[in-house]
Order: structure tokens, then C-alpha cells, then sequence
């Protein structure tokens, strides 16, 4: 199972973050490695320099499951 962690320009994409992304993103889907291919997620802050900042963040998940055509 691949996994990619992207963020956006807002969010610092330090590499302690991303190695901590992938390894809560592997153990999760453990049960369901022999299932997936790949799987990207993206981070973004979408309210990045406005006054209200509140519940600005997301993140947008992409699964690619074994036997789908890859995009």
C-alpha cells in the first residue's frame, strides 16, 4: 500500500508531519492493506490569513482499491 501525504502552500509539510501521517494512515488501514493500492491524502487551510479562522482546515482523502484502473 502506497501512501502520499500533499499539503497545501498554508500548512507547514515538515517531514516529521508527513512520516507521522503515513505511519497513523498505515496502521489504521492495516486490515485492509491486501485492499488498497495507494492512497493520497491533501491538506489544505483554506482560511489561511483571514480574520475567521475557525474550522478552516481539511483534508481530502483519495483510496485507490486493488483491481481499480489507476487515473
Amino acid at each position: 500500500m502506497q501512501i502520499q501525504v500533499n499539503t497545501d502552500s498554508n500548512i507547514d509539510g515538515s517531514e516529521k508531519l508527513v512520516r507521522h501521517l503515513e505511519e497513523e494512515i498505515a496502521s489504521t488501514l492495516e486490515s485492509f492493506s491486501d485492499q488498497i493500492v495507494s492512497i493520497e491524502a491533501h491538506l489544505s487551510d483554506q482560511n489561511a490569513g483571514k480574520a475567521d479562522r475557525a474550522t478552516s482546515d481539511a483534508c481530502s482523502r483519495l483510496v485507490q482499491p486493488v483491481g481499480s484502473r489507476s487515473r
